[in-house]
């Protein structure tokens, strides 16, 4: 697993992910990363990665305690004005799959 430094800063990428104007927007007011974190992060993971075979090593990725996370209810119009293609057919059927509203 190797990390590609440029990501962070693609702007390609993030007019592809957000909608309109956000990902100029997200790419301007997000904090930079300097080389030498970008570098020091990636050597970290790759340790990790290489030692262990996966990443994280000791819990279930998804294993995220203290940390908000939205699995099953999203919020539909937060993805529909800020992402591009933020949401699937499975998440926009979830309420009528599983609780019978539509």
């Amino acid at each position: 697993m190797r990390v590609d430094e440029a990501i962070v800063n693609d702007e390609a990428l993030f007019a592809r992910l957000y909608r309109d104007q956000y990902g100029e927007q997200h790419l301007a007011e997000a904090g930079k990363y300097t080389q030498d974190v970008i570098d020091c992060t990636t050597d970290i993971c790759n340790y990790i990665y290489d030692t262990h075979g996966r990443l994280p090593a000791h819990v279930e990725a998804i294993h995220v305690p203290g940390i908000w996370l939205q699995v099953h209810h999203v919020e539909e119009r937060y993805y529909e004005q800020f992402f591009g293609d933020g949401l699937t057919e499975m998440h926009r059927r979830h309420d009528t799959t599983w609780h019978g509203v539509s």
